[in-house]
């Protein structure tokens, strides 16, 4: 359920604490750099280890595994992108990243034998 649905039909969701200078609280700042950096690295990672799998997966056709595993890779990233920041913790969403990654990564270990 998203906030909006959770909240009643004229409240607002809370907002993030400010300092009393009007600007936000470091450690709100520090929570979005982190989710930045883990959507922008594990999302990397995810998506270099889903088009390693599906180009592995798909070896005796190498032009059309090559052009399917980058298209999906560019999937996955944006997705991942998307997720970390949808996700209410961050340690749900570093949680999720590492599962998927160490999912793949075993279908590719399978898929490359």
């Amino acid at each position: 359920m998203t906030n909006a649905l959770r909240t009643s039909a004229g409240a607002r969701p809370a907002a993030p604490a400010r300092t009393a200078a009007g600007g936000l609280a470091l450690r709100y700042r520090l929570a979005v750099l982190y989710r930045f950096a883990l959507a922008l690295a594990g999302g990397y990672a995810c998506a270099s280890v889903t088009a390693m799998a599906i180009a592995a997966a798909f070896a005796s056709h190498r032009a059309s595994a090559a052009a399917g595993a980058t298209l999906a890779a560019f999937l996955v990233h944006a997705a991942a992108f998307i997720w970390v920041f949808m996700v209410h913790s961050a340690a749900k969403a570093t949680a999720g990243m590492a599962a998927y990654g160490l999912a793949i990564w075993a279908l590719f270990l399978y898929a490359g034998a």
